[in-house]
């Protein structure tokens, strides 16, 4: 097979092309330009993506992993050359089955007869696991050991028949012995579940057989004690009818007295038409409400009538205080007088003090003396006796004046004085406070008159309710109490009413006992109570209860256990039982036949193994000692397909004792070997990026193994540095491609 031509969306690659050659092809391009994802969509074009893979913590799935970065779903097209056609392959899917559609046609547009499940193996000749194991080598390398692989190496190396090998004739032994006994599962353990569940069910059987024999024992006891608490019930039912009879003829007397004590009081003690016991006990909250709330008035107005007593009184002390002993300073007219008169007086006085003459026959002598001091003065310039008159006149009337004033000045004086003592006497500070007492005084007489009118009124003044109670009662003086009286008779009525109403029901209640009672029986056949003394018919009720209960339940017990039971035999599946034991026994004696096979498939294994192993490490050690210019010419290589390599006469090292370069040739040269004994002669070989850690010498030897290998089989090297390309460059077989 050799591709010619590559086209992906994928990944990171969207709608992108790839053109490549027979022989040898260097795919070049730095980190990131898509050298891996081309590995894998080829990969993925010739083998498709698993859809059962999930996502882990260490890497996403496959199906996850490559989706296109662009959103578009995963599709592809390889245009190769195959068997001597030319074929196109394309495959798309959706984005949970990736690349499961697929489509393959010749250049004549014929089915080229592939489809998604060989695709692979038709065009390389080997499966997913075996390819990835030798063709494709990755950085670091995928170690080759797989069951498959050896599969195929052993056919190569021995008969040539991959059905002839040890591995398959032991994996078919182990099956077949799995399906026998594998841990828990198999036919074995399967068989020892059913015979311990047979064992078990046998077992359970005949726990249940026994089950139900105790049910029916129980079941029997309780149906005698049944009958047995049914017959006292009876006897207690006659015994029971006689003395609710009695106890009935009981009733009717007490509801015949209550009765008669209830017409006694409604016709000789209650008025006619008497209300309800609510509507008294209404009345009385009337009563007692309208009590209270004219206790409440007059006492303001009592409160009211103290202070204005007490106002008063300090008027009479003020007025005696003023004037001695007064024979009328207890009446309004008395207080009144004299503070009026006084008041009159303090007027006066206060007029007389604040009159304003003295001041003014002052200020005329002192005008008049100023003149006649000018008079005199003027003789001193006037010849003539004139001014000496003017001014002896003006003298006279000055002396006149001054005289006036200081007498106007004196009266003054004495009005305040005599002011300020009758203030005094009256306790006031002005004759403005003078008038507000006579005026409080006043305003106080009157309203305590106003206030003993209306309290004299209220203590006369009769309420609706005690108008209506009087009516009632027809009581006068505490009409209250014979209220009371009537209250207390009402509500004996009513307790009488009450009683009289559940005597009559108890006495229907007693005609239907009596009648349910004595249905059937004579009076003759009635037990004495005495026979049933320490046992009360509710103790039996709850007794017989009880027992029907535990009696359904035992039935419902017994009928579970036998619809459990279903008609199963202990004896017919302990038979089930040993039939199944002795095919155990053969499948045990099987079992160990299988063992004695693997034991000598296993020694047989062992010599087909010691001939591939050498055959395999002989190839790898060839290509080693080419790629380490003959450093190392010996290779083994062990079941598990780990390789040790080491020179003639020395030791063999693993790859893990070697230097990183080494070991990775060590793993090249054996995924060569394994491609060269395994994978037809034109399968492609995918290299990515697997010669990091190669140096230039190595290098230079493994381009030349890789050219001589391109002549039978094409070959991508796909490479993050430009070693190859330089060292391949003008060779004629080789294609270089830059990404």
């Amino acid at each position: 097979m050799k591709i010619r031509r590559m086209f992906a969306t994928f990944a990171g690659l969207n709608e992108s092309r790839l053109e490549l050659e027979p022989g040898l092809n260097i795919i070049e391009g730095a980190n990131e330009s898509g050298k891996s994802t081309w590995c894998a969509f080829l990969r993925a074009m010739l083998y498709g993506i698993p859809t059962r893979e999930r996502d882990t913590k260490e890497r996403p799935a496959e199906k996850n992993l490559y989706r296109p970065w662009s959103g578009a779903p995963i599709s592809g097209r390889l245009e190769l050359e195959a068997d001597g056609r030319e074929i196109t392959v394309e495959r798309s899917g959706t984005d949970s089955a990736p690349l499961r559609s697929l489509r393959a046609y010749t250049s004549g547009g014929g089915d080229a007869g592939l489809t998604a499940e060989n695709i692979g193996e038709k065009l390389t000749g080997a499966s997913r696991e075996v390819f990835e194991r030798s063709a494709f080598v990755s950085s670091p390398p995928l170690p080759s050991g797989s069951a498959e692989l050896e599969a195929r190496i052993l056919a190569t190396v021995s008969s040539g028949d991959e059905s002839a090998n040890a591995s398959a004739a032991e994996a078919r032994l182990r099956e077949w012995q799995r399906r026998l006994r594998y841990n828990r599962r198999g036919e074995i353990p399967e068989l020892e579940g059913e015979i311990n569940a047979l064992r078990r069910e046998a077992d359970e059987c005949r726990e249940t057989a026994d089950l139900i024999d105790s049910f029916e024992a129980e079941l029997r006891e309780a149906s005698a004690r049944e009958k047995e608490l049914e017959d006292l019930l009876k006897r207690m039912g006659s015994a029971e009818s006689a003395a609710a009879r009695k106890e009935l003829a009981a009733a009717k007397e007490r509801l015949e007295n209550i009765e008669r004590e209830l017409r006694n009081i409604e016709e000789n003690v209650l008025p006619e038409g008497c209300p309800s016991t609510g509507e008294l006990r209404s009345l009385e909250g009337r009563v007692t409400a309208e009590r209270d709330a004219a206790a409440a008035r007059l006492g303001g107005l009592d409160a009211e009538l103290s202070e204005l007593d007490r106002r008063i009184f300090a008027a009479v002390d003020r007025a005696q205080h003023a004037h001695g002993a007064l024979p009328n300073a207890e009446t309004l007219a008395g207080r009144a007088t004299a503070a009026e008169r006084d008041l009159a007086e303090a007027r006066r006085l206060e007029a007389s003090a604040s009159d304003r003459t003295p001041r003014r026959f002052a200020i005329l002598a002192a005008l008049l003396g100023l003149a006649a001091v000018c008079c005199f003065v003027s003789v001193l310039f006037v010849r003539s006796n004139a001014p000496i008159f003017c001014g002896a006149a003006a003298a006279v009337c000055c002396l006149v004046f001054a005289v006036l004033a200081r007498e106007s000045t004196r009266k003054r004086k004495l009005s305040r004085a005599s002011l300020e003592e009758l203030l005094r006497g009256w306790g006031a500070d002005s004759p403005d406070a003078l008038r507000e007492f006579v005026e409080d005084t006043r305003s106080a007489e009157i309203r305590r008159a106003e206030c003993a009118g209306r309290a004299a009124g209220l203590e006369g003044e009769p309420s609706p309710a005690e108008d209506e109670l009087e009516a009632l009662t027809g009581e006068r003086g505490q009409p209250l109490d014979a209220l009371r009286t009537l209250i207390s008779w009402s509500e004996k009525r009513d307790a009488l009413q009450v009683g009289a109403r559940e005597a009559r029901a108890a006495i229907d209640a007693l005609k239907s006992s009596v009648l349910a009672k004595s249905a059937g029986e004579s009076e003759e056949d009635v037990p004495e109570a005495e026979v049933f003394s320490g046992v009360t018919r509710e103790d039996a009720d709850a007794e017989l209860k009880s027992l029907r209960l535990g009696i359904s339940g035992l039935r419902s017990d017994i009928a579970r256990a036998e619809g459990h039971l279903g008609g199963r035999d202990a004896a017919i599946i302990d038979e089930k039982r040993g039939r199944l034991e002795e095919r155990l026994a053969e499948l045990e004696r099987r079992f160990r036949a299988i063992d004695t096979a693997l034991e000598a498939l296993r020694r047989a294994g062992d010599e087909l193994r010691s001939r591939f192993s050498p055959a395999l490490g002989k190839e790898t050690a060839r290509i080693l000692g080419e790629l380490t210019g003959g450093r190392y010419d010996r290779v083994a290589v062990s079941r598990e397909f780990k390789p040790e390599a080491g020179r003639e006469a020395s030791p063999l090292r693993s790859g893990a004792q070697l230097s990183r370069g080494t070991s990775d040739q060590l793993w090249f040269a054996l995924r060569l070997a394994v491609a060269h004994t395994v994978l037809p002669d034109d399968t492609p070989l995918i290299l990515d990026d697997a010669f990091v850690t190669f140096d230039d010498g190595r290098l230079e030897e493994a381009l030349r193994l890789l050219e001589r290998e391109a002549e039978t089989r094409q070959i991508l090297l796909f490479t993050c540095h430009s070693r190859e390309a330089g060292m391949c460059a003008g060779r004629e077989k080789v294609n270089i491609i830059r990404l």
